[in-house]
């Protein structure tokens, strides 16, 4: 459906994780018969989307084999120079999650491309026009960046977008023995000053046709974004990622890797250093 809606080139890639396989570009050889097999696969696949097949959609198909899907997803995005990498993600969670990691949150730490991830859910298998998309804020240049694809795709599918901040209170003033009241004087303040700070960040986009509105709400971020995307059935989230590695990324997890795993819906996530696909100036490869 993107590569529909950019005009852009599609490459299926299917790795084959076959432990010591790691190897070059395998263009496996098809017999006549196979290829009427997988064009009737893709026309059934169609007819449950309700998808209707691109006439001009440029479309290849490429099988790799390496004992490590992700590094080879991300070697391939990078060597083919790919705008976008969309990856499913089976939301696992528990200690299994926690020592083996996964394909889809390996990609999104390292590739230099955005990555879309889409859990296998009922929801998710609805291939639909995005006609919500929230875009949780939180001021950094990584959530600048969210917002310029959030704005971006808003205009393309005619959405509505929901611009979401999150005033993030991870501790419990109680326990400190301090009278810590986010409805009184302080919670009034931290929502005025947030109010101000989400307005100049869309200011750059103003004016502009996009239905947007701006909240704010208390919370712990993750939980709060899952939550509301949710409750107000958005079709996309769009979030920055910090791209973190090694051990404080491994054992202390973020609330992208958090929002990834749980979401109702597709996420993008998208670092500031990196190739971009809602520019003008290419025409995309997904």
């Amino acid at each position: 459906m993107i590569a529909e809606r950019f005009n852009a080139q599609l490459t299926i890639l299917h790795v084959d994780a076959v432990a010591g396989s790691a190897g070059e570009e395998t263009f496996p050889a098809l017999e006549p018969e196979m290829d009427e097999t997988e064009q009737a696969a893709e026309r059934e696949v169609l007819q449950l989307t309700g998808l209707k097949t691109p006439p001009l959609l440029h479309v290849r198909r490429v099988v790799r084999r390496h004992e490590n899907p992700a590094e080879e997803i991300v070697r391939f995005g990078r060597t083919h120079t790919c705008d976008l990498i969309v990856v499913g993600t089976h939301g696992r969670t528990g200690l299994s999650h926690l020592i083996m990691g996964s394909v889809a949150e390996r990609v999104i730490r390292q590739a230099n491309c955005p990555v879309l991830t889409v859990r296998a859910s009922a929801h998710a298998a609805q291939v639909l026009p995005y006609l919500k998309i929230l875009v949780p804020l939180d001021f950094s240049p990584h959530s600048e960046k969210a917002l310029l694809y959030a704005w971006s795709l808003a205009k393309l599918f005619h959405a509505h977008l929901h611009i979401l901040h999150i005033v993030d209170i991870p501790i419990h003033p109680e326990h400190y023995a301090v009278n810590l009241n986010l409805t009184g004087e302080f919670g009034h303040q931290l929502m005025l000053r947030s109010h101000e700070e989400l307005e100049r960040m869309i200011a750059p986009h103003q004016p502009s046709t996009v239905k947007h509105r701006l909240v704010v709400e208390f919370g712990r971020a993750y939980n709060e974004i899952v939550d509301f995307a949710a409750e107000n059935e958005c079709d996309l989230i769009v979030m920055g990622t910090q791209g973190l590695s090694g051990l404080e990324k491994f054992f202390l997890g973020s609330t992208t890797a958090k929002v990834v795993r749980h979401a109702p819906c597709p996420v993008l996530t998208v670092k500031p250093e990196e190739r971009d696909f809602v520019t003008p100036s290419a025409k995309p490869h997904v």
